[in-house]
């Protein structure tokens, strides 16, 4: 609670350091990116486990002697680069309407991830720790991505799994420049941003999932792409329609694949955290390890049991409360 109360606070603090007529525009900026119901809803709410929005203070409990002003830019830093990133995403899938005033406000999001970032780095002295890279990295997955849904093509978990770490590039740097302000050494500092590329593969497979006869729907289903592919060579239907693609994904077996390998991430991610000393995010990650696996089970039993039980959440949480 703490986390997301703290996140609200930095970014509120940001919206006020904008020109005025971008503040309204960056304090709903959720709404305006289609991720909230309405202009009110802060991040916290739309932003899941304190991982995703703020994954260097959950590896600052292994760093004791961390100054907690290093923790809140390095926070700062990665909330930034989060949203960006999904700012980003949304205009460059052209999910929202173009708009000169949303691209401004990323700007300036970017400007202030990075000035934040300076100021947790600017005690190390060994090659700076920059988004750059990892802002190609994530455009250049975009563009691949839509490459291959505009094709209807095939792809590979390989192929798959380069464009998830690439969109999800910029969710390590902060955390990894945290790492070097506490004094870890390279190998320490590299199992940060595995446990966390780690994460993101396990989270994106999941959410990939439960996604797809959404996405498909919009033509981006990794679920039917990466279907096509084990499937090739095969008598299986095109997914032209949406039957054909329910029939091309559960006779795939491609949903308890795609959970198997969420996983085999989930356990990495585990397993690096503990090493790190980051019990509250090793605990999280054995939670999702474990539902993961199970439902890969419940999967491979019965085709299509994931997106049933997703459906059946909110009911099952109304009758039961």
């Amino acid at each position: 609670m703490l986390l997301r109360q703290e996140l609200d606070q930095l970014y509120a603090a940001f919206c006020e350091t904008l020109p005025s007529p971008l503040q309204v525009g960056a304090r709903e900026l959720p709404y305006r990116l289609r991720m909230a119901i309405s202009p009110e809803v802060p991040w916290s709410e739309v932003l899941g486990h304190e991982v995703t929005f703020a994954a260097p203070a959950v590896f600052s409990e292994a760093m004791p002697g961390i100054a907690p002003a290093k923790v809140r830019d390095a926070v700062l830093a990665h909330a930034l680069a989060v949203i960006d990133g999904f700012g980003t995403d949304r205009l460059e899938d052209r999910q929202i309407p173009a708009s000169a005033e949303i691209r401004e406000i990323l700007s300036h999001i970017r400007n202030a991830r990075d000035r934040a970032l300076a100021r947790v780095a600017s005690s190390t002295s060994r090659e700076p720790i920059q988004f750059e890279k990892a802002q190609c990295d994530m455009l250049e997955a975009i563009h691949d991505e839509q490459r291959i849904m505009s094709e209807h093509g095939f792809a590979d978990f390989a192929i798959y799994e380069r464009i998830a770490g690439g969109k999800t590039a910029i969710g390590s740097p902060a955390s990894v420049a945290l790492a070097r302000a506490a004094g870890w050494n390279e190998y320490r500092c590299h199992a940060v941003a595995r446990a966390l590329s780690a994460v993101w593969l396990g989270m994106q497979y999941h959410d990939d999932v439960l996604d797809w006869e959404d996405d498909f729907k919009r033509d981006s289903s990794w679920a039917v792409v990466l279907a096509r592919e084990v499937t090739r060579g095969e008598a299986t239907p095109r997914a032209s329609g949406h039957e054909s693609a329910r029939a091309l994904v559960f006779e795939s077996g491609i949903l308890a694949q795609m959970l198997e390998r969420s996983f085999r991430y989930f356990r990495a991610a585990r397993k690096r955290a503990e090493v790190l000393g980051a019990r509250e995010l090793a605990a999280w990650a054995r939670t999702k390890e474990d539902y993961a696996m199970w439902l890969a089970q419940q999967e491979r039993q019965n085709s299509g049991y994931a997106v049933r039980l997703q459906a059946l959440s909110p009911w099952v949480t109304k009758v039961l409360s």
